[in-house]
Parts: C-alpha cells; structure tokens; sequence
C-alpha cells in the first residue's frame, strides 16, 4: 500500500491512499472489507481535526472532542480571555487631596498696623491681600499687599501705610489647621513727609500664621508679621496683624 498525507493551506488534511492492488490480493474479500473499515476509521479521526466542535464525523460514527493535544478547546479559552481582559484593565488611580488640585491662592482681610518711629507713632487698619502659586505641596511663590490707613497728625495729614512685598510661603499640612510661614522683601510707602527724607523705602516683612479649611475652597486665616521699614533716614520695628479668607483653586 501507497499512502501519502497532505496539509493544504486552510486547515485541511487530506488523506491519500493508493490501495491499487494492495487489498485484492492474498485475502480477498476479507481483506478488502478490513481496509475499507480502517480508511473509514481514519477518515472520521480526520474530520474530527478538522471540526473541533462536532461529536459525530461526516458518517454519523460518534468521535471524540477536539481534545487531540490534551485538553478540551472551551477549558483552554477561559483562562486565556479572563488573562487578556486582567491585563488590559487599567490600574485604579488614587488621586489625594493636596496642592496637584490647588496650586493658587487668593487670601483677603482686615489688617492692623502698628508703625513706630521717634516721628511718628500710629496704629493704622486697612486691608491685605496676598497671591500665592504652590510648586509643590509644601512650597510656594506669594505676592503681599497692604494699604492701611490711620488718624490725623500735623493739621491736616492722615498718616497712611501701603507695602508691597514677595517672596517664599512653606506650607505645613495638618490634619485640620495648615500653619505656614514666609519671608518677604519690597518697599514701603509712608505718609506723611518729613522734611528731608523721603516717603518710599525698604520692607522686610516675616512672619506666619495658619489657615482653617472652613468650606470646600475657601479657608480662615489668622497671620502676625514683624515689619521692619527703613524710612527717614531710620530702621522702624513694626508688627502687623491680618485675619480673612483664603480662596483656593
């Protein structure tokens, strides 16, 4: 007997069998009978390759699952799909709160200042107002504005105090307060004038104070400052006192 095996692209194998006068010798019919039976045999485990779902070959003969490497195919598929969907979910993100969400601040408020001096001596109340922008959680770049305003001396002079300063604000996260503190540099403004010397000069504002988290983006704030001026040819040891809202966004 002759007998050649083909694998066609597609999937399909085919079974070739010369059985030109390998059967019709030597046993007769006997012989003919049992090479059909074995071609038939074959021919079923054949379609049972080619058709992993079916039960029953293309006679009717029942044949085993496609389970010709070990293992059913419906077993092997479950594994491997719940395997690609755990690898292709993204990982949950956990997102704190902190300042990735709120890196500016806006602080308003009432302010009291106390300017001394061997000329003049005032207590004076106004307004503050400072801009914050945090790199990171702890660290900050803030901008401070002060206009405040006291009683009359000399006639008809109001005395009046405006600063302007910049510098770093260190923030320290706690539970509910967040005390922070900053030290600043700018310029003065005071009037009035006294003959000679000018009405501008240097401020050096330190200080700190602590924010309350009262409402969702908006907090209460408390600050005490040392101011130290030099005006009228002079250094001056002043304090200032703020408290407000701060804004966050």
């Amino acid at each position: 007997m002759a007998s050649g095996a083909a694998w066609v692209p597609g999937g399909e194998l085919h079974e070739e069998v010369d059985a030109v006068g390998s059967f019709a010798a030597g046993d007769g019919g006997r012989g003919v009978g049992a090479g059909n039976r074995g071609a038939g045999n074959f021919n079923r485990k054949i379609w049972a390759m080619e058709s992993p779902t079916s039960t029953h070959d293309v006679l009717g003969a029942p044949v085993e699952s496609a389970s010709f490497v070990g293992f059913p195919a419906a077993k092997f598929a479950a594994p491997v799909a719940s395997a690609a969907l755990a690898a292709s979910a993204p990982e949950p993100q956990v997102i704190a709160r902190g300042r990735e969400n709120e890196r500016w601040q806006l602080g308003l408020g009432f302010t009291y200042v106390k300017f001394r001096s061997p000329a003049i001596d005032a207590s004076l109340e106004g307004v503050n107002s400072s801009v914050t922008y945090f790199t990171n959680e702890w660290f900050g770049v803030e901008g401070n504005i002060t206009a405040a305003f006291g009683r009359k001396i000399f006639v008809d002079d109001q005395t009046r105090y405006a600063g302007i300063t910049g510098g770093p604000r260190i923030v320290m996260h706690q539970q509910r307060w967040e005390p922070w503190a900053h030290a600043l540099i700018g310029i003065a403004h005071v009037n009035p004038q006294l003959a000679g010397v000018g009405k501008n000069g240097v401020a050096i504002q330190v200080g700190g104070g602590a924010d309350y988290p009262a409402w969702p983006q908006i907090s209460l704030r408390v600050e005490g400052d040392w101011v130290l001026t030099r005006l009228y040819s002079q250094s001056q040891n002043n304090f200032q006192l703020v408290t407000g809202v701060v804004f966050r966004f």
